[in-house]
Protein backbone atom coordinates (compact mmCIF):
# COMPACT_ATOMS: atom_id res chain seq x y z
CA UNK A 1 0.00 0.00 0.00
CA UNK A 2 3.06 2.46 0.70
CA UNK A 3 4.59 1.26 -2.73
CA UNK A 4 1.72 2.06 -4.41
CA UNK A 5 0.80 5.60 -2.50
CA UNK A 6 4.72 6.55 -3.17
CA UNK A 7 3.95 5.51 -6.74
CA UNK A 8 1.41 8.02 -7.09
CA UNK A 9 2.60 11.06 -5.22
CA UNK A 10 5.63 10.61 -7.86
CA UNK A 11 3.44 10.08 -10.97
CA UNK A 12 1.11 13.62 -9.78
CA UNK A 13 4.23 15.51 -9.08
CA UNK A 14 5.58 14.77 -12.63
CA UNK A 15 1.69 15.26 -13.82
CA UNK A 16 2.10 18.63 -11.37
CA UNK A 17 5.46 19.75 -12.96
CA UNK A 18 4.00 19.32 -16.41
CA UNK A 19 0.60 21.17 -16.02
CA UNK A 20 2.38 24.45 -14.47
CA UNK A 21 4.79 24.47 -17.31
CA UNK A 22 1.85 23.85 -20.26
CA UNK A 23 0.38 27.13 -17.83
CA UNK A 24 3.88 29.24 -18.61
CA UNK A 25 3.44 28.48 -22.42
CA UNK A 26 -0.34 29.19 -22.68
CA UNK A 27 0.76 32.52 -20.58
CA UNK A 28 3.38 33.32 -22.84
CA UNK A 29 1.76 32.81 -25.85
CA UNK A 30 -1.28 34.66 -24.92
CA UNK A 31 1.20 37.61 -24.07
CA UNK A 32 2.79 37.45 -27.53
CA UNK A 33 -0.33 37.90 -29.27
CA UNK A 34 -1.12 40.93 -27.04
CA UNK A 35 2.23 42.25 -28.06
CA UNK A 36 1.93 41.12 -31.54
CA UNK A 37 -1.71 42.91 -31.48
CA UNK A 38 -0.23 45.75 -29.55
CA UNK A 39 2.64 46.53 -31.91
CA UNK A 40 0.23 46.10 -35.19
CA UNK A 41 -1.68 48.85 -33.79
CA UNK A 42 1.22 51.48 -33.02
CA UNK A 43 2.43 50.44 -36.82
CA UNK A 44 -1.07 51.73 -38.01
CA UNK A 45 -1.19 54.61 -36.12
CA UNK A 46 2.39 55.71 -37.00
CA UNK A 47 1.27 55.07 -40.64
CA UNK A 48 -1.25 56.91 -40.49
CA UNK A 49 0.73 59.93 -38.57
CA UNK A 50 3.31 59.96 -41.49
CA UNK A 51 0.65 60.06 -44.37
CA UNK A 52 -1.15 63.17 -42.83
CA UNK A 53 2.40 64.90 -42.45
CA UNK A 54 3.03 63.78 -46.15
CA UNK A 55 -0.46 65.00 -46.96
CA UNK A 56 0.13 68.56 -45.74
CA UNK A 57 3.70 69.07 -47.34
CA UNK A 58 2.50 67.47 -50.55
CA UNK A 59 -0.31 70.19 -49.81
CA UNK A 60 1.95 73.27 -49.57
CA UNK A 61 4.08 71.86 -52.35
CA UNK A 62 1.27 72.13 -54.42
CA UNK A 63 0.07 75.42 -53.51
CA UNK A 64 3.33 77.27 -53.47
CA UNK A 65 3.86 75.58 -57.51
CA UNK A 66 0.20 77.15 -57.86
CA UNK A 67 0.99 80.36 -56.97
CA UNK A 68 4.17 80.41 -58.53
CA UNK A 69 2.75 79.34 -61.69
CA UNK A 70 0.23 82.05 -61.47
CA UNK A 71 2.51 84.14 -60.94
CA UNK A 72 4.95 83.67 -63.71
CA UNK A 73 2.09 83.60 -65.57
CA UNK A 74 1.20 87.22 -64.94
CA UNK A 75 4.66 88.06 -65.05
CA UNK A 76 5.59 91.06 -67.41
CA UNK A 77 9.27 90.44 -68.50
CA UNK A 78 12.23 87.99 -68.17
CA UNK A 79 13.56 90.30 -65.25
CA UNK A 80 10.03 89.69 -63.55
CA UNK A 81 9.62 86.05 -63.95
CA UNK A 82 13.25 85.97 -62.67
CA UNK A 83 12.52 87.54 -59.43
CA UNK A 84 9.66 85.24 -58.72
CA UNK A 85 11.71 82.23 -59.66
CA UNK A 86 14.45 83.85 -57.19
CA UNK A 87 11.77 84.71 -54.03
CA UNK A 88 10.02 81.13 -54.52
CA UNK A 89 13.46 79.62 -53.92
CA UNK A 90 14.34 82.02 -50.55
CA UNK A 91 12.04 79.06 -47.94
CA UNK A 92 14.38 76.28 -49.56
CA UNK A 93 17.46 74.90 -48.02
CA UNK A 94 19.85 75.50 -50.59
CA UNK A 95 23.46 74.23 -48.92
CA UNK A 96 24.29 72.80 -45.68
CA UNK A 97 27.59 74.19 -43.93
CA UNK A 98 29.74 73.79 -40.94
CA UNK A 99 31.51 76.51 -39.37
CA UNK A 100 34.68 76.25 -36.59
CA UNK A 101 34.32 78.57 -33.28
CA UNK A 102 35.97 81.13 -35.13
CA UNK A 103 32.85 81.70 -37.55
CA UNK A 104 34.31 80.12 -40.68
CA UNK A 105 32.98 77.45 -42.67
CA UNK A 106 34.77 74.52 -42.58
CA UNK A 107 32.78 72.02 -44.79
CA UNK A 108 29.71 72.31 -46.78
CA UNK A 109 27.36 70.00 -48.57
CA UNK A 110 28.08 71.76 -52.29
CA UNK A 111 30.38 74.08 -53.50
CA UNK A 112 33.78 75.32 -51.60
CA UNK A 113 33.06 76.57 -47.79
CA UNK A 114 35.73 79.18 -48.54
CA UNK A 115 33.16 80.97 -50.94
CA UNK A 116 30.91 81.62 -47.58
CA UNK A 117 31.69 85.03 -45.97
CA UNK A 118 32.54 84.77 -42.15
CA UNK A 119 29.37 84.47 -39.59
CA UNK A 120 28.30 87.37 -38.25
CA UNK A 121 28.93 88.07 -34.09
CA UNK A 122 25.19 87.16 -33.60
CA UNK A 123 25.20 84.60 -35.89
CA UNK A 124 27.99 83.05 -34.21
CA UNK A 125 27.39 83.38 -30.73
CA UNK A 126 23.77 81.69 -31.22
CA UNK A 127 25.31 79.02 -32.98
CA UNK A 128 28.03 78.25 -30.43
CA UNK A 129 25.00 78.46 -27.77
CA UNK A 130 22.90 75.46 -30.04
CA UNK A 131 22.48 73.82 -33.73
CA UNK A 132 21.11 76.64 -35.48
CA UNK A 133 20.04 77.95 -38.93
CA UNK A 134 21.65 81.05 -40.75
CA UNK A 135 21.59 82.78 -44.00
CA UNK A 136 24.86 83.70 -44.95
CA UNK A 137 26.10 85.61 -47.85
CA UNK A 138 28.59 84.23 -50.47
CA UNK A 139 31.77 86.24 -51.09
CA UNK A 140 32.04 88.14 -54.47
CA UNK A 141 35.14 86.80 -55.26
CA UNK A 142 37.39 84.09 -53.42
CA UNK A 143 41.10 83.88 -54.40
CA UNK A 144 41.93 80.24 -55.88
CA UNK A 145 44.55 78.71 -53.47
Amino acid sequence: MIVMANRHSRLSAVLLVALIFACFVAATILQMQRDYAHTLAMGARYTEAQAQVLAQETGQSLDRFALLGIAYVDAVDGTSAGQIIQSAESGRVLNIAVADADGNFVTAMKGRPLAAARLSEQSLERALLDRSIVAFPIRPSVPRP
